[in-house]
């Protein structure tokens, strides 16, 4: 994980369901990631599933403009400068052909080297289905109160994850708590 930016785990997907009932986090997103040749070079091809919502509440999506038509993906800012792309062009990847919905701006991190389709896509793809190798969860609620809210998470949603570690964004998380 801390190599890559991603772990090169695989879970099963049914562990999706298994903490849409827990309190800590709201926003459940599963994804599945794998470095693969393009080109001259790598890109980080990334899945992203539907957005999913603890508890059976209904928001906004957060990911939403990561959503993909089957055919679509997204690409981050060096990826599409390394082979001159731009939205609305073809592009192959992995023997698959695809319309780039968007190019995103660059923003300094592994980000700007990721290929974004659809989860299902990239599980077909990667010859993977059902297979995931992280649940990102927005909106952990961790009460003010809490001296060490990576802790606190993890004793609540490694028992429910068999063979999974919880790893907590520190920055982000810290920012959003406050």
């Amino acid at each position: 994980y801390w190599l890559r930016g991603y772990s090169d785990g695989l879970i099963d997907a049914s562990l999706l369901r298994s903490i849409e009932e827990q309190e800590v986090a709201n926003r459940l997103v599963p994804m599945l990631q794998r470095t693969i040749p393009w080109g001259p070079s790598e890109a980080i091809l990334t899945g992203l599933g539907q957005e999913h919502f603890a508890r059976g509440e209904s928001k906004k999506p957060v990911f939403g403009a990561f959503e993909q038509a089957v055919d679509e993906v997204t690409i981050g800012a060096l990826a599409a400068d390394r082979r001159q792309l731009r939205e609305g062009d073809r592009v192959t990847v992995l023997n698959r052909e695809f319309t780039i919905s968007r190019v995103l701006i660059a923003n300094g991190s592994v980000d700007d080297l990721r290929v974004y389709a659809s989860l299902d896509t990239v599980q077909a793809m990667l010859e993977l289905p059902g297979k995931l190798n992280e649940i990102r969860a927005l909106e952990c609620r961790c009460d003010p109160s809490v001296a060490d809210p990576e802790q606190h998470l993890r004793s609540i949603l490694e028992p429910m994850l068999p063979g999974t570690r919880v790893i907590r964004q520190d920055r982000l998380a810290d920012a959003r708590r406050k």
